[in-house]
């Protein structure tokens, strides 16, 4: 390693040297270790995994585990229970995917909402693939305002939009 630059390392040394003058981490053998390089390795017996790269904030990083899967969308209109008790709430469910990452959007008439929406965090279900959910909260007059809803579910670069009609709806 050059010096100035941090890399991931695995110890195989079952005992850490403290060398004078150089900080090193305490591990035990085998375990990753953050060492400097510029000769702070010297003494120990060292396996190069992976340059160290430094994400700016916000950065979501996955290693996968098992092959991407496209999210499977489904989109339920407010029921008449709901919509007599003067509120209306579309629903989004969103199964099945992964990786986890996610973006979930809501249009009216093509326009987007902004307004009203709530998206749960991804879940893991029990098949090792994620689910979550979107929440669009309306008064009932704003619902029969308009000709549509969509729930638009973005995953790996591929949207997904499922469409529901008032009219349609009884």
């Amino acid at each position: 390693m050059r010096e100035g630059l941090w890399g991931l390392l695995r110890l195989w040394s079952l005992s850490l040297m403290k060398l004078p003058g150089r900080r090193l981490c305490e591990a035990q053998g085998g375990e990753w270790a953050w060492v400097r390089g510029g000769g702070a390795d010297r003494g120990f017996v060292l396996e190069a995994v992976s340059q160290c790269v430094v994400f700016g904030g916000g950065t979501h990083l996955t290693v996968l585990g098992q092959p991407k899967a496209s999210p499977s969308v489904t989109l339920f209109p407010p029921s008449s229970e709901e919509l007599g008790a003067n509120k209306a709430t579309l629903v989004c469910l969103i199964s099945d995917f992964y990786p986890s990452g996610v973006t979930v959007a809501w249009k009216a008439d093509g326009s987007p909402v902004t307004q009203g929406v709530e998206t749960t965090k991804p879940s893991k279900q029990s098949n090792n693939k994620y689910a979550a959910s979107s929440y669009l909260s309306l008064t009932p007059d704003k619902w029969k305002s308009h000709s549509s809803f969509s729930c638009l579910v973005t995953h790996e670069g591929s949207t997904v939009e499922k469409k529901v009609a008032p009219a349609e709806c009884s």
